[in-house]
């Protein structure tokens, strides 16, 4: 195994440098920020309802991982854009993609429960978070529980009923006072 060399505070100081390079962290601001930007543009052009009507697309956005796919290609697509205006360097353009997938991916599986419970609710996997709804076009999609508003579908309320202060059960407010 080779050894590097004896830690200094001088090699130490060069160190934390070269990670403060503006560029670098701005291409990693940029790849946090193209799954937002993706779902921006998918929502703009309505691209969730067009997706949805060709048969085997619709079928592969119902599925996480297809959504996470199709997300990739929308981020793959800005990333091409901003190389192609001369703003990016084809390095730069892939290292940007390369996060916006790694998040994608890590949202698939969060959502698809393929990540183990301690690392799903963890804070690194709320950080990965990608609000994909902008692909199921308006109203949402029913393979995530919410199709959008429907109205109120409970029953009526009648005018001889008590309120009691109760939310599903439990007591709304504490019953003694502190004070």
């Amino acid at each position: 195994m080779k050894r590097g060399k004896k830690a200094s505070l001088k090699g130490f100081r060069s160190f934390v440098k070269d990670h403060l390079a503006m560029r670098a962290l701005a291409i990693v601001g940029l790849g946090l920020a193209l799954p937002a930007m993706s779902m921006y543009v998918a929502a703009r052009t309505n691209l969730g309802a067009m997706v949805a009507r060709v048969p085997v697309l619709g079928t592969v956005m119902g599925n996480a991982y297809g959504r996470a796919a199709i997300g990739g290609l929308l981020t793959a697509g800005i990333s091409y854009g901003l190389m192609s205006a001369g703003l990016l360097g084809y390095k730069e353009a892939v290292a940007a993609n390369s996060i916006a997938l790694v998040m994608f991916l890590g949202n698939a599986m969060r959502q698809s429960g393929h990540l183990p419970g301690m690392i799903a609710n963890s804070s690194a996997a709320a950080a990965v978070t990608v609000d994909d709804s902008a692909l199921f076009g308006y109203g949402g999609s029913y393979m995530n529980g919410y199709s959008g508003y429907l109205g109120y579908l409970g029953a009526e309320h009648s005018d001889d009923e008590e309120v009691t202060g109760e939310l599903f059960g439990y007591s709304s407010a504490p019953s003694v006072n502190v004070f």
